[in-house]
């Protein structure tokens, strides 16, 4: 299966993401970025625990462009 199709096949679409994304910078406004940036680390490691499997979100990520300003 190619990236695209596990985007896809994930529904993982941009603007999604870029939701996520812009609600994970609002925690900026009360916590440092480096404490914010540890606590995804921790997610991840939680969430996602297999190496392989980590290296294909990393991929998945990659993909997408995601802006910071505020819309």
């Amino acid at each position: 299966m190619t990236l695209e199709e596990m985007i896809k096949d994930s529904g993982l679409d941009p603007k999604t993401i870029n939701k996520v994304v812009k609600d994970f910078q609002k925690a900026g406004e009360k916590y440092n970025g480096i404490q914010c940036a540890v606590a995804m680390t921790l997610l991840l490691r939680l969430l996602v625990q297999n190496d392989s499997q980590r290296q294909i979100v990393n991929d998945i990520a990659n993909e997408y462009d995601i802006g910071t300003e505020e819309e």
